[in-house]
């Protein structure tokens, strides 16, 4: 492959330069072009044309134009099974000569020297090595050297011998070749050959006669290898024994080879006997036909004509300078042993440090813990110890201007947080859009008796809850402590000003939105409120109710109602006239919340009472003014 590479470019850098003396006018780009437009067409009529025949034994059919519909891939039949036929040719080593039929023996230049041939398991990672005379002894030495017979058999330097990766420097090809097409998903040998139109085998004889009569043992061994199961065979395994001496491939193999390379060639529209594409005309058409190999060799080495044989892909009796003998393994240098690569050879100091250091990881890991865990309650004595003196300091300036607004943060459990405005006005603590001024959420702070503010002692006391007994909380987050106090600051003074206790608490943060009584969790307990109270009314065996412990039905006796609540309750709008005239009647004691007890005596009233007694409810509803009659304006209210 290297001797053919460097052989083309040769042949690219002479096409280059006679181009260039013939047009002066061509720039760099339009010779580099032209030149290779020209290579191509010369490997296309030599690959079809010559190399085709030599290793098929048959012509490929007449070229009758470019077929646009013709699919020009390669086949994974062709690249994965057929193609890799040419191994079982490959002999194990090759011969050096030059002109006067001098054949080369290996020099201390090469990695064993004083050999007849170059042993090719050997030079897999040393392709400079064969080179040492030049190019030319390389291909006149290939020239004279007779390939390996055509058939099943691999010789060593491929089987078993082939280059490797660095942790297992030799492997099989024969093996390969074989896991190849099962990864490539191939099919076995009787499909493939049902697929381009060859009747299936039935019997192993019948895969090739010729080596039946010769050497049943080997289709024997085959047949064991596949435990006498035909339908089993792989492509390549089966193409390679399909070989006979006057049909190197076998009818698969030929028919694959065959398929390959008519396909791309009547799929190419650049191909070089396409006169449709304007590449070439047609005397530069006939001239690349005429020029072989052996013209390409003449051209750019220094090997002259009677030197080399002219079709250079066969040697025949009469032919300059014949092979010495047919190349076996023991004329040659032994093989390169087999290489592994131990990680461990050569860094048993870096393993060690290594494996001392995981040792150790976990114990910093708690060192580590421990350190941080001492830093922390160090920061949260601090930062109480800040936020008392900040407290004292903030209450020289704890006046609340008309309405102002604190903007911050607030969390809402499982919810996304919201940016909102906290405006403290006449007993109310409002939750506002900061930008709509739209009203959220307002609480009654002297209905609720009391307040806790509870304030993380962590990440500088940025975060405070609202705790209202009758409510959910307020959680709100502040982008600097600053803000925080100056909001705890204002409910200090509001509070006062409304006589209603606040109680203050430092949390740690994560304990805080633990404690914490988002909406969420209110709804729940609001639900459970409910689900008692219907319980009761209706006299239900309720499962729920008796597995509820008497801390939790303390907890849902005590729950009040607010107004928001009882509305989403009735599934109604918190500000309806209906809505309102309920929740009053309902507020017996007129707190602004309803008691478990207050809103079983009406439901028991709705469901259980008489006609009169529900009269006098929907009467009371609406007798706004509580006068004990009802105006037109009130009646009218009734039936709206």
């Amino acid at each position: 492959m290297l001797a053919f590479g460097v052989l083309f470019f040769r042949y690219h850098n002479k096409l280059a330069q006679e181009l260039a003396a013939q047009n002066p006018a061509w720039d760099d780009e339009t010779i580099f072009q032209e030149a290779r437009k020209w290579v191509i067409a010369t490997q296309q009529n030599i690959y079809a044309y010559e190399f085709f025949p030599a290793f098929t034994n048959t012509d490929l059919p007449a070229y009758s134009g470019y077929k646009e519909h013709v699919y020009p891939a390669v086949s994974h039949i062709f690249q994965s099974a057929a193609f890799r036929f040419g191994h079982s040719v490959v002999p194990p080593g090759f011969y050096r000569r030059d002109a006067q039929c001098n054949f080369f023996n290996t020099t201390t230049n090469t990695t064993n020297p004083g050999y007849p041939a170059v042993r090719m398991c050997n030079i897999w990672w040393h392709g400079d090595e064969p080179f040492e005379f030049g190019l030319e002894p390389v291909l006149l030495g290939m020239a004279s050297q007779i390939t390996e017979r055509e058939d099943h058999i691999l010789v060593d330097d491929v089987r078993g011998l082939v280059f490797g990766p660095i942790q297992h420097s030799r492997r099989d090809l024969g093996t390969l070749n074989i896991m190849r097409g099962r990864d490539n998903g191939l099919p076995d040998y009787n499909t493939a050959r049902k697929a381009f139109g060859l009747a299936a085998v039935t019997n192993y004889s019948q895969i090739n006669p010729w080596l039946y009569q010769q050497d049943p043992q080997a289709l024997e061994n085959l047949k064991t290898a596949y435990n006498d199961n035909i339908d089993k065979m792989d492509i390549f395994v089966a193409g390679l024994y399909e070989s006979q001496p006057d049909r190197p491939l076998g009818e698969l193999f030929l028919a694959v080879v065959t398929d390959h390379f008519t396909r791309i060639r009547d799929g190419d529209r650049f191909w070089f006997e396409n006169t449709q594409n304007g590449l070439f005309n047609s005397s530069e058409i006939e001239q690349i036909k005429n020029t072989t190999l052996y013209d390409v060799i003449l051209k750019v080495t220094n090997i002259q004509p009677g030197e080399i044989q002219r079709n250079v892909f066969f040697w025949n009796e009469g032919d300059p300078c014949p092979q010495p003998k047919q190349l076996n393994i023991s004329d040659m240098a032994q093989c390169n042993d087999n290489l592994t690569h131990d990680f461990f050879t050569g860094s048993e100091v870096v393993y060690i440090l290594v494996i001392i250091l995981i040792g150790l990881l976990p114990f910093c890991f708690a060192g580590l813990v421990i350190v941080l865990h001492a830093c922390k309650k160090i920061q949260n004595r601090r930062n109480q110890t800040s936020l008392k003196n900040n407290k004292v300091a903030v209450q020289l300036d704890d006046s609340i201007e008309e309405g102002e607004n604190i903007i911050a943060t607030q969390w809402r459990g499982s919810n996304s947080p919201m940016t909102v405005a906290i405006e403290l006005h006449k007993g109310l603590v409002m939750v506002k859009d900061p930008v709509t001024g739209k009203t959220y959420r307002t609480v009654d702070v002297v209905k609720n008796g009391a307040v806790i503010s509870k304030i993380s002692n962590e990440n500088g006391g940025r975060v405070i809850c609202l705790h209202f007994p009758k409510e959910y909380d307020v959680v709100l987050q502040f982008s600097d402590e600053q803000k925080r106090e100056r909001l705890s600051a204002m409910m200090t003074t509001f509070l006062k000003e409304c006589n209603v206790k606040e109680e203050l608490a430092f949390l740690p943060l994560q304990q805080l939105y633990a404690e914490a009584e988002t909406k969420e969790r209110r709804k729940i307990k609001v639900e459970k409120f409910l689900h008692h109270v219907f319980a009761q009314v209706y006299s239900k065996d309720d499962n729920k109710q008796k597995q509820t412990n008497n801390a939790d039905l303390k907890n849902i006796f005590d729950l009040e109602m607010s107004r928001e609540e009882f509305a989403e309750a009735m599934v109604l709008k918190p500000d309806s006239m209906f809505v309102d005239q309920m929740f009053n009647m309902v507020d017996k004691d007129g707190n602004g919340y309803i008691s478990f007890r207050e809103f079983l005596d009406v439901l028991v009233l709705l469901s259980k009472g008489s006609e009169d007694d529900k009269m006098r409810l929907m009467f009371d509803m609406y007798d706004l003014d509580g006068g004990g009659t009802m105006d037109r304006g009130e009646f009218t209210a009734l039936l709206r």
